[in-house]
């Protein structure tokens, strides 16, 4: 019965834990590539994603279930995933990956198609899918004492796909292509738990530096 009452006490702390927003972090060029007469647009991405947000983390606590899992189809709506709606979220990485990269006279990032600028990014969300496991290792509350000899307490694997198009002033096409990535990261009580939010950033971040080397090898073709 103590153990039962500490553990108890111990689920509660840890529920009572603020999760840090992870900060996120560029690496700034320091041979950027000059265009400094150009203007670049970012549209807010349109949402094509399907689905919705399963949650059966309550399975953990049933004795022999090794773990309980969250489906995160829409992450935004998730408390520890992502702070702001996805579409925002990409478009304001995308713009600071650019940023660190290319020297433009202006970048926006917008929803106004009729702004005219020298260059436009545009595309759809088409997927987001983060699956969230919470390890009891089949011991219900007795698994959280596992977690005090590192073992994970929680899993993320995180997928994103993307359709992005690149389009000169006359909306022509440079390229269209499809992006995507996954990412998985294991959290536990003696690891930082801003890495339940870091998840996207890093995909983000991943294809962010992909669309950059795309862009790059048009402008300067």
């Amino acid at each position: 019965m103590k153990i039962k009452t500490i553990i108890l006490l111990t689920l509660a702390f840890e529920s009572c834990r603020t999760i840090p927003i992870y900060k996120y972090e560029i690496e700034d060029s320091k041979n950027k590539v000059n265009l400094s007469n150009k203007s670049l647009k970012i549209l807010f991405l349109d949402d094509a994603r399907v689905g919705v947000n399963i949650d059966n983390s309550i399975l953990s606590l049933i004795p022999l279930f090794i773990y309980g899992k969250k489906e995160l189809h829409f992450p935004e709506y998730d408390e520890i995933s992502v702070n702001s709606p996805l579409k925002y979220f990409i478009a304001d990485i995308l713009e600071k990956e650019i940023g660190s990269k290319f020297s433009l006279k202006k970048i926006l990032i917008t929803d106004d198609k009729s702004i005219p600028t020298d260059f436009t990014i545009q595309g759809v969300l088409q997927k987001s899918f983060c699956e969230r496991r919470f390890y009891t290792y089949g011991l219900s509350l007795y698994g959280v004492l596992l977690w005090y000899f590192g073992a994970p307490a929680m899993a993320n694997e995180c997928e994103i796909e993307l359709k992005i198009a690149f389009l000169d002033s006359r909306n022509k096409e440079f390229f269209s292509k499809i992006y995507s990535t996954k990412q998985n990261m294991n959290v536990g009580i003696y690891t930082k738990y801003s890495n339940l939010n870091r998840n996207y950033s890093e995909t983000i971040k991943f294809i962010s530096k992909q669309i950059i080397e795309d862009i790059n090898s048009k402008i300067n073709n």
